[in-house]
C-alpha cells in the first residue's frame, strides 16, 4: 500500500520527532511505502498535493493535531481528492480523533492506519474554509470575564444580547472538554452551538462544571440547539478560533456538509467521556473558592504561557548544590487559599496542593500556582510564607530515592519549562482540559515530571491526578514520610533560617 504522510512538527511539542519515527517504523514492517511531506502554509500544502495528481496513493495520513487535519482536510477537498484520511493524534489538541476512539499507543495507530475499515465525518465550513470539531466566538473576552454582545442566526433560533462566548461544534467534544454536546454525533448533518449568556459570576462558577460534565441543559444561561447553518455578528471586535486557529473576524456564517471525509478507524470504538470532573452538587459546596477563582481568571491564560523565566538563578545553584542527597521530595500542603479550599471541599482531603523539593530543608520547592498576586500563574519557586493563609497550614514532607542523574533530570525539566514559559491550568481544576505542555496544575505538574525523568511509582492520565493520589496510589511503598511541618512554628523563627 502507498501511502502519503503529511506532517506537522509544529503541532506536536518536543516529543513529536520520537512518536512520529516510531509510527513510521510500524507502518512501513506493515508493508506501507510512505511519501513524506512537511507542513508548511495552506498555499504550499494545496501546491504540493498539485503536483501529486499523478501519483497512486491508497490513503493519506495526518500526523499532528486537529488544526493539521483540519488544514489537510480542506486541501483534499479543494483538489476533490476522495481518500481515506489516518491520523496520528500527536498535536496539542486531538479532539477529532477521540472522536473515532484512536488509540494513543504506536501499535495501535499503525494498526488502524493500516487496515481498510473507515467511518465517515462531517465537514463543516466558516465563511467558506473547512473546519473539522469546533469554532469558539469570544475565547479571549471569555477569559477576561469581558461579555460582548452578539447576533446569532439560524433556522431554528435567533438571539439577540450579551454573551460570554458561543461554541459551534461539528462533533461532542472540544478542547479536551468531552461531555459538552455528550448526545452529537460527527455524521449527523448538523452543528451543535452552545450559547453561555452573560451572568453574575457566583452563577457563572458552577456554570462552568456543568458545561464540561454535560449537566448545563436546564441552565437558564446556555442556550443550546442544532442547525445545519447560522450566522455570528458582532459591532465588537471580538476573538474567533476555529479548531485551534485564530483568523477569522466577524461576522461568520458557519455551515456543515454531511459525510464528506473518510476516516481510518475501528467502526467498533466509541468515544469514552473523560473521567476527573467533580459533580455539581460538590461546586455548589464549594461555590465561594469558586467565585474568588473566577475573579482571579483575568490573570490567567489557558492558550498562551504567561509565566516566562520566573525562577531565577540562584534557585536552580541551590537546586544543583543537593543532587547527590539520594531523594527527590514530594510535599503535599494544607493551605487555606481558594484554588486549595475548592480542591479539598471537593476531594473531601485536607492536603490540597502538591510541590517538589530538590532538598529536604524545603529551599527548592517547586510546583504550578497562582503566583500569589506576585508572580504570574504558572511554574513557580514557592517559599514557605506563602503558604500560610490559615492558622492550622502545615506539609507533609514525603522522598522518592532518586539518583542523580534522576534528579538532574528532574531539575532539566523544570529549566526547561521555565525557559518555556508556562501558565497555570485554571480551567483543568473543574475539568479535564489542558491546552500545551506546559499549561498545568499543581499535581498535573509533579505526576508529568516524575513520569517524564522515571520517578513515577503509579499509573494515572496527569490531567486526572489530585494531590492525594501521591501518596494513597503508592501501592508499592515507594514514598518514605520525612516530616510534618506547621507553618505557625516555622515562622516563629527568623526569617533568614526559612
Amino acid at each position: 500500500m502507498n501511502a502519503l504522510l503529511i506532517y506537522n512538527p509544529e503541532a506536536g511539542g518536543k516529543s513529536f520527532a520520537s512518536e512520529l519515527d516510531g509510527v513510521i517504523e510500524k507502518l512501513q514492517s506493515r508493508g506501507l511505502v510512505l511519501t513524506l511531506y512537511r507542513m508548511g502554509s495552506a498555499a504550499r500544502l494545496d501546491e504540493f498535493l498539485a503536483t501529486q495528481e499523478g501519483a497512486h496513493y491508497d490513503r493519506i495520513i495526518v500526523a499532528g493535531g486537529d488544526g493539521s487535519v483540519s488544514s489537510t482536510a480542506s486541501a483534499l477537498l479543494k483538489r476533490g481528492i476522495d481518500l481515506p484520511i489516518g491520523i496520528i493524534p500527536i498535536g496539542t489538541t486531538n479532539d477529532f480523533a477521540k472522536h473515532f476512539g484512536l488509540p494513543t499507543d504506536i501499535d495501535g495507530i499503525a494498526g488502524i492506519i493500516a487496515r481498510d475499515g473507515y467511518a465517515c465525518s462531517d465537514i463543516a465550513k466558516i465563511n467558506g474554509e473547512t473546519f473539522i470539531n469546533a469554532v469558539l466566538v469570544g475565547f479571549r473576552e471569555f477569559q477576561t470575564l469581558s461579555p460582548f454582545k452578539a447576533k446569532i442566526e439560524s433556522g431554528e433560533l435567533c438571539f439577540e444580547g450579551e454573551i460570554f462566548m458561543a461554541l459551534v461544534m461539528n462533533g461532542r467534544s472540544t478542547g479536551g472538554f468531552a461531555r459538552i454536546a455528550k448526545d452529537a454525533a460527527i455524521d449527523d448533518g448538523l452543528l451543535d452551538v452552545l450559547i453561555v449568556k452573560k451572568c453574575p459570576l457566583v452563577e457563572l462558577a458552577p456554570l462552568l462544571v456543568s458545561l464540561g460534565s454535560g449537566r448545563h441543559k436546564d441552565s437558564k444561561h446556555i442556550l443550546h440547539f442544532q442547525t445545519s447553518g447560522l450566522k455570528v455578528s458582532s459591532e465588537a471586535r471580538v476573538s474567533v478560533r476555529a479548531d485551534g486557529e485564530e483568523g477569522a473576524v466577524l461576522p461568520i456564517e458557519i455551515s456543515v456538509q454531511g459525510s464528506k471525509l473518510k476516516v481510518l478507524s475501528d467502526a467498533t470504538a466509541v468515544m469514552k467521556p473523560t473521567g476527573g470532573v467533580f459533580s455539581f452538587g460538590e461546586v455548589l459546596q464549594a461555590a465561594g473558592g469558586l467565585v474568588e477563582i473566577i475573579k482571579d481568571m483575568p490573570r490567567h491564560n489557558v492558550l498562551e504561557y504567561v509565566n516566562r523565566s520566573a525562577i531565577e538563578k540562584a534557585y536552580f545553584e541551590e537546586a544543583e548544590a543537593s543532587l547527590a542527597d539520594g531523594y527527590i521530595y514530594v510535599v503535599l500542603s494544607s493551605t487555606g487559599t481558594a484554588a486549595g479550599e475548592l480542591i479539598r471541599s471537593v476531594t473531601k482531603k485536607d492536603y490540597s496542593h502538591v510541590s517538589l523539593s530538590f532538598d529536604e530543608g524545603l529551599r527548592t520547592l517547586v510546583s504550578y500556582n497562582g503566583g500569589n498576586g506576585l508572580f504570574a500563574p504558572g511554574m513557580n519557586h514557592e517559599l514557605l510564607r506563602f503558604f500560610y493563609q490559615k492558622k492550622d497550614a502545615n506539609l507533609l514532607v514525603y522522598r522518592v530515592r532518586a539518583t542523580k542523574e534522576q534528579k538532574q533530570a528532574v531539575l532539566d525539566e523544570v529549566r526547561k519549562i521555565n525557559n518555556e514559559g508556562s501558565s497555570y491550568n485554571l480551567v483543568g481544576l473543574l475539568l479535564p482540559y489542558s491546552h500545551k505542555e506546559n499549561i498545568m496544575f499543581c499535581s498535573q505538574f509533579v505526576y508529568h515530571v516524575l513520569k517524564k525523568t522515571g520517578l513515577a511509582y503509579f499509573a494515572k492520565e496527569p490531567h486526572d491526578v489530585k494531590p492525594m493520589d501521591f501518596v494513597e496510589l503508592d501501592l508499592k511503598r515507594k514514598l518514605e514520610f520525612h516530616s510534618q511541618v506547621y507553618l505557625s512554628d516555622v515562622l516563629a523563627k527568623p526569617f533568614a533560617a526559612l
